[in-house]
């Protein structure tokens, strides 16, 4: 009998034997089972055993960075399903990291992030196992370059707090490596936002046109894989 059935009742296993030992069939789920023998004098002995049943396999939709990236160990995410999870596990380079915060359930994301400077400028292998109480599931293994070396700005112009005639200022910016993209923001604009000002680029000299009065930039370059480098300078139109 199981408990666990919405209407319990006893099923036969077997009649006149001494063992019993054959596969049965049980859905997902908790089961809470008796077992009760009766000899031929009517005498009864019961032993009662729990288990649980998951036949589905942890399902392992995507996982980033993806195959070739650049990263700084910020940006590792895996997108699952497995409603009864048991943990999920990064490993790079055969060094294992269990995520011990990520949910159960359908379409779940976790994301981690890692101290990668030890390989900077190397390519390294990293995949994820997503496991439940059964068994293990590995996703693909990808193959990624390790760069936490942040950008280096220098900004030769506008020159700071320095008081301009014209509404042409020149912007020169040198950069210590090709970046993914070199924006700026200025403060006093009434609607601050950033604008681009390259990107793939590893310097920038031309004009921008600028109002008449106080201006408080930052000018920003973020590379490949996330890092990152701000320089500030204010000057008065």
């Amino acid at each position: 009998m199981d408990n666990k059935d919405v209407k319990p009742k006893w099923k036969k296993l077997c009649k006149n034997c001494d063992s019993y030992g054959k596969l049965l069939s049980f859905k997902d789920g908790q089961h809470d089972l008796r077992i009760k023998v009766t000899d031929a004098f009517g005498f009864v002995n019961e032993q009662n055993i729990s288990f649980e049943v998951d036949s589905k396999k942890p399902v392992i939709n995507k996982i980033e960075p993806k195959n070739g990236a650049v990263t700084n160990g910020e940006s590792f995410k895996v997108k699952y399903s497995e409603e009864n999870l048991r943990n999920v596990i990064l490993v790079v380079e055969n060094n294992e990291n269990i995520l011990s915060y990520c949910e159960a359930g359908k379409n779940k994301e976790c994301s981690a992030s890692l101290d990668l400077s030890a390989y900077d400028g190397e390519w390294v292998d990293y995949w994820f196992n997503v496991s439940d109480y059964v068994g293990e599931v590995q996703s693909k293994v990808y193959s990624i370059k390790i760069d936490t070396t942040d950008p280096v700005i220098t900004l030769n112009l506008p020159t700071n707090n320095f008081d301009y005639d014209s509404n042409k200022i020149g912007i020169d910016v040198q950069l210590s490596e090709k970046v993914k993209r070199l924006e700026y923001i200025d403060y006093e604009d009434s609607r601050a936002k950033w604008k681009m000002l390259c990107n793939k680029c590893s310097y920038y000299n031309k004009t921008k046109n600028f109002k008449n009065g106080p201006h408080d930039l930052d000018v920003r370059a973020i590379d490949e894989a996330g890092n990152f480098d701000l320089e500030n300078v204010k000057f008065i139109i």
